[in-house]
């Protein structure tokens, strides 16, 4: 089956097809215009290092933060991106009235901009209040994050590097998800599974008709009578009419006319009705009848007449 089959199938079950695409068209449509609007809120903090001091006042180096030394700002602002995603953190947003699906990240530059030591936390809900709540409890979270890094990689107090808002967490901006991917899925769903429905349809209900001429063909090229002599076919309407009781409907007809309708066929050469003369104590049979009104056939009552009688002796002069 190639696309021609498909598209005509279609059209010749076009009244299964229509109605599936309708209910497709009107789901599609109930999903696009059912879709909630959700809330944005977002902030951004930034990573300060302390101040450069190269010797104390009496000579001696001053002690440095090693991970400004290795990787600079962006390398902790990094760390603390990773860190802020951790089931401890988030189970402190949720104990204080936020959501856990929050996202923090590195705050976006083009691609030829250096990193920013700057972090992006961003939290999408059904609720206003409850995106703003969220963003709120992440930003807290973050110096304490900050700090946690640094005294694990054993650096001075004096040397840590702090946490500050660059821009605090907003209103929450009203926002419509996506979808025109999941309505296009759909519609597509949809609009296969009723041209799927009326191939099927199609298919089943060709076989069906075949079937039906087969059993009509092979019904007409059957002969016209069943057994007991009874006429099955179209022609028991050209029947002569019979002076009998009428037949119930459905019953079959006779074959041939009752005894006392039927006629003998007329033989010229048997027009001399010869008489016979039997023994004594013998019973004479005649031979034939024309005028007979039971439609005996005359050769057979003769060869009847010849092993039932055979002492019968002509007297009419032969």
């Amino acid at each position: 089956m190639d696309l021609f089959d498909v598209v005509r199938a279609c059209f010749r079950r076009w009244y299964i097809v229509l109605p599936l695409l309708v209910i497709a068209v009107w789901i599609t449509h109930h999903m696009y215009a059912s879709v909630k609007p959700v809330y944005y809120a977002n902030a951004v903090i930034g990573l300060s290092p302390p101040s450069r001091v190269e010797q104390t006042t009496d000579g001696s180096p001053a002690p440095r933060n090693g991970l400004l030394d290795v990787g600079g700002a962006t390398l902790i602002a990094n760390m603390t991106t990773l860190s802020l995603h951790d089931t401890s953190v988030a189970m402190q947003v949720v104990a204080g009235g936020g959501k856990p699906n929050y996202v923090a990240r590195m705050f976006p530059v083009p691609g030829t901009t250096p990193q920013l030591p700057m972090i992006m936390i961003e939290a999408t809900e059904a609720e206003p209040t409850s995106a703003l709540k969220t963003v709120e409890l992440v930003v807290a979270q973050a110096d304490p994050v900050v700090q946690a890094l640094q005294q694990q990689a054993g650096v001075p107090a004096e040397q840590m590097v702090r946490t500050f808002s660059v821009s605090p967490p907003s209103g929450p901006a009203t926002a419509m998800p996506s979808r025109t991917r999941s309505t296009i899925a759909v519609g597509v769903a949809g609009f296969g599974i009723a041209v799927l429905l009326a191939v099927i349809a199609d298919l089943i209900l060709l076989r069906w008709k075949a079937r039906r001429q087969k059993r009509k063909q092979a019904q007409a090229q059957t002969p016209d009578t069943a057994d007991f002599g009874h006429r099955v076919g179209p022609e028991r309407e050209n029947l002569p009419a019979s002076d009998t009781a009428p037949l119930p409907d459905g019953a079959p007809e006779p074959l041939s006319p009752p005894l006392h309708q039927r006629t003998v066929p007329e033989h010229p050469e048997y027009d001399a009705q010869p008489t016979y003369a039997t023994a004594p104590g013998v019973r004479a049979n005649p031979v034939y009848a024309p005028d007979s009104s039971f439609g005996v056939d005359p050769a057979e009552a003769y060869s009847q007449s010849k092993h039932s009688a055979p002492e019968q002796v002509r007297t009419d002069g032969q």
